[in-house]
């Protein structure tokens, strides 16, 4: 008995790595490619990311951009057969009034929209900025699934001035 409880509670640990290891999806470097042209000093953040999403269906990741940086942000899928479209956007306070009382709300400020599986998104910011990334997975049967990656590059913006 004490064998038969040995060899379940192996199987279920072994079960447990292979069907971890088999929903794991690889860094997204791995299927992200960059050309060594573009490279210019950018390195890999450590906020670039990789998941499972299904198709047809959106997910958003939060980022924190920080001041004096220039970013490169790249989105891909890593099957062929699916393609992404995603939308950079920040949450910013806008001021109104409603009976002579001012008022303020947070509104959606869309930064970019992806139009072309191919695109990338380069950008240097001045101050620091909390972005969301919301993506969504194209192509594919309807329950498919597929690992999506996000790349962020990131460098030290150029000083100017004296």
């Amino acid at each position: 008995m004490q064998g038969m409880k040995r060899i379940l509670l192996f199987s279920v640990m072994v079960f447990g790595y292979i069907s971890t290891a088999v929903s794991q999806c690889p860094p997204p470097e791995a299927f992200i490619k960059i050309a060594k042209e573009f490279k210019n000093g950018y390195s890999i953040s450590s906020q670039s990311k990789t998941g499972n999403l299904k198709a047809q269906k959106s997910c958003e990741l939060v980022v924190l951009a920080q001041a004096g940086m220039d970013y490169r942000f790249t989105v891909a899928a890593q099957n062929a057969e699916f393609s992404v479209n995603y939308e950079i956007y920040e949450m910013v306070t806008q001021k109104y009034t409603d009976n002579g009382e001012t008022r303020y709300k947070k509104v959606k400020n869309v930064l970019f929209t992806s139009t072309n599986p191919e695109e990338f998104l380069e950008f240097t910011t001045e101050t620091s900025r909390k972005l969301y990334i919301s993506i969504t997975l194209n192509g594919g049967k309807k329950d498919a699934t597929d690992c999506v990656g996000v790349l962020i590059e990131q460098k030290p913006s150029a000083k100017i001035g004296f």
